[in-house]
């Protein structure tokens, strides 16, 4: 598939043409039951109970809409610390066949051409002392790294 691009000089015009392949992977669907939060079955297919989606108590206590601020996020299918809604559930991307990051995942410098690139915090742009929320970073920057 092409996807035209008109690029005009003063003397003459030119179409450029980009082409773009993809390959289709057949694969079961993955079906996320929002009765039990499981990924292994349709709400249609559910034997289990009703389970916060949260939290993963038993919706007897809670229903998802009134889940507590004050409980902490357990994921039904990997245990670990998130909704069971997640889409970066480490559960759900291996299912999909997508890399799942380990628990000492760190993300790794970006590669432009042959140099090595790693983010940092720009000094253009010092903080200012006004009233704003702490999660908030200055903007990153790259800056070159030097080969040793």
């Amino acid at each position: 598939m092409g996807s035209p691009s008109f690029i005009q000089s003063k003397s003459r015009a030119s179409i450029q043409f980009t082409f773009v392949s993809a390959e289709y992977e057949d694969r079961e669907p993955l079906w996320h039951c929002p009765k039990c939060g499981s990924y292994s079955h349709r709400v249609e297919n559910c034997n289990n109970g009703a389970r916060c989606l949260i939290c993963t108590v038993p919706e007897a206590e809670h229903a998802t809409s009134e889940h507590p601020e004050d409980t902490e996020a357990k994921c039904i299918n990997c245990s670990r610390k998130h909704r069971s809604t997640d889409r970066n559930c480490p559960e759900r991307r291996r299912r999909l066949g997508l890399a799942v990051p380990g628990p000492s995942h760190k993300p790794s410098t970006q590669v432009k051409g042959h140099e090595k690139f790693r983010p940092t915090p720009s000094k253009c742009n010092p903080p200012q002392a006004v009233d704003r929320p702490q999660d908030l970073r200055p903007p990153l920057t790259y800056q070159l790294l030097s080969r040793c």
